[in-house]
């Protein structure tokens, strides 16, 4: 307890009070902070009432009015024996390569939040509010979607989604949002208020 700072990796989680679990056979299974604490990884940030910390998995369970910043091309170092291939596509493709290597920031806030940075699972759930470049989104589940180079391509929205793009307004079941080419898609029962 107190001012409570545990580095483990990139990662740092800093707040008032933590937990440490550890598993059968002794070592460091999980860690659990509460008090609001603040969490860095890399370049993503992630707060909330309550921070679980998967130490095997590097996974993040956020709860209780969840804030995040999290980057679209911060996923992590691409594993050793995927480098050559990410080399080789760069200087194949040096045009493909510059349109998806845009770094967007993803703004989220919710109820609940899960953050796996070495699988790409991001999804928040409860009262989703996202903040991506001029587009807002409103929902009750959002989850990122991620493609084969380890890049964020695209936002899944579900559950009572509106999107506000400038004047523009689109309300639908489902709203995907493609982030390479900043376009949405909007499925089921979709209502659009386009201002030309």
């Amino acid at each position: 307890t107190g001012k409570v700072r545990v580095d483990y990796g990139d990662t740092v989680i800093e707040g008032p009070k933590a937990t440490l679990y550890r598993d059968e056979a002794g070592a460091a299974s999980s860690a659990v902070f509460t008090g609001n604490p603040r969490l860095k990884q890399g370049s993503n940030r992630i707060r909330a009432a309550k921070l679980t910390f998967n130490v095997k998995t590097s996974s993040i369970l956020a709860e209780g009015n969840a804030h995040s910043e999290v980057f679209t091309n911060d996923s992590g170092p691409p594993p050793e024996e995927d480098a050559d291939k990410e080399n080789a596509k760069k200087e194949e493709k040096p045009q493909a390569a510059a349109s998806t290597s845009k770094n967007e920031k993803i703004i989220t806030d919710s109820h609940r939040q899960e953050y796996e940075r070495d699988t790409g699972k991001f999804e928040a759930h409860g009262n989703v509010r996202v903040k991506t470049g001029d587009i807002r989104v409103r929902s009750n589940h959002m989850k990122i979607v991620y493609g084969t180079d380890r890049k964020a391509e695209a936002a899944i929205f579900t559950g009572h989604a509106e999107a506000h793009q400038g004047k523009n307004i689109t309300q639908a079941d489902r709203i995907t949002y493609f982030l390479t080419t900043q376009r949405l898609q909007a499925t089921g029962n979709v209502r659009s208020k386009v201002i030309e």
